[in-house]
């Protein structure tokens, strides 16, 4: 999906470009912007991958023409700045009023901020939201231009940034990729590899794991908890005296606190 229609490529960079065809198939890839062609075989599992050299120069618009047994074009490709937006609410918060999302209210003045959010050359990526027990090769999302209709539930942080780094490059487009969910901690968006290199990352994937098995535990032992509160609740009907507490079904860990979740979902595709 992040290799499509109206992306921005980061300028002056060997950029990684990827895919998937049959196992071993030849794949031809062209640009509008160089007069060469790459051509490369995927492996036995019909992975490829490919670095192409951008312009130094931020400029477009572009094309790039992927050929094997089938043909795909993307077109309207930009060179210039692209920066990835992640982390939780503060991140995720939106320039304006989203209420299927619950966000009630906007930034300041967001009724005039999202009437002058007119910027073609400004482009946005909003990755779905997935927890992954292991890295994830695809996710869900697609390029849109800053429109005042397409700012509206983008993250406010990450479009002011955007606003102001291409004024002040002059106009240079700008590719923001926004990977938030709100109320996420720092270990979620961390890789698996990473938090087992460290004691103290490590700790919170033994910490969870501990609350997974405690979770399956109470979840299992609820039912009989329930019947025998029933009757204790009875006998205090009976003898008119106040029932003791029900007791609270357990609720399982939140998945988007899962070490690495967010990682494996969110950012490693």
């Amino acid at each position: 999906a992040v290799i499509s229609d109206h992306m921005i490529l980061q300028r002056g960079r060997e950029t990684p470009i990827w895919g998937w065809a049959e196992p071993q198939e030849k794949v031809t890839i062209t640009t509008s912007w160089q007069k060469r062609r790459w051509v490369l075989q995927a492996d036995a599992e019909g992975k490829w991958m490919v670095r192409i050299m951008t312009p130094n120069k931020a400029t477009g618009p572009f094309a790039m023409t992927f050929r094997g047994k089938n043909e795909i074009r993307v077109e309207d490709i930009l060179i210039g700045e692209v920066w990835l937006c992640s982390g939780q609410s503060n991140m995720e918060f939106p320039v304006g009023v989203v209420e299927e999302e619950s966000w009630k209210t906007g930034v300041d003045n967001y009724m005039q901020e999202v009437a002058q959010a007119n910027y073609p050359q400004i482009r946005f990526f909003t990755v779905g939201k997935q927890v992954a027990d292991k890295p994830e090769e695809v996710c869900l999302g697609s390029w849109v231009s800053c429109t005042p209709k397409a700012v509206i539930p983008f993250s406010a942080v990450a479009y002011f940034f955007g606003r102001e780094l291409h004024t002040e490059l002059g106009g240079v487009p700008v590719g923001l990729v926004q990977s938030s969910w709100g109320g996420s901690p720092a270990e979620a968006w961390t890789s698996f590899d990473t938090l087992m290199t460290d004691a103290d990352f490590k700790a919170y994937v033994n910490g969870w794991e501990r609350s997974k098995i405690a979770y399956q535990q109470a979840k299992k032992e609820y039912p009989e908890k329930l019947k025998a509160w029933q009757e204790l609740a009875k006998q205090a009907v009976r003898e008119k005296k106040f029932a003791p507490p029900l007791p609270k079904e357990p609720t399982p860990p939140h998945l988007h606190h899962q070490p690495a979740g967010l990682f494996n979902g969110m950012i490693a595709p």
